[in-house]
C-alpha cells in the first residue's frame, strides 16, 4: 500500500522538475539543467553528486 501523502509529494517534486527543466530550456543555465536532474526522482543520485 503506497504511503499516505507519498504520491502527493511524488507528484509536488515531478512538477518542480518539469517547472526547473522548462526554465533551463529558455535560459540555456547549466546550473538549472543540473538542479532540474536532480530533483527529478528517476535520475540516478549519481548525475547529482559529480
Amino acid at each position: 500500500m503506497v504511503q499516505e501523502g507519498f504520491l502527493e509529494v511524488l507528484v509536488s517534486q515531478i512538477k518542480s522538475f518539469e517547472s526547473l527543466a522548462a526554465k533551463a530550456v529558455v535560459t540555456g543555465d547549466y546550473e538549472t539543467v543540473l538542479l532540474a536532474l536532480c530533483i527529478n526522482p528517476l535520475v540516478p543520485w549519481q548525475i547529482c553528486h559529480h
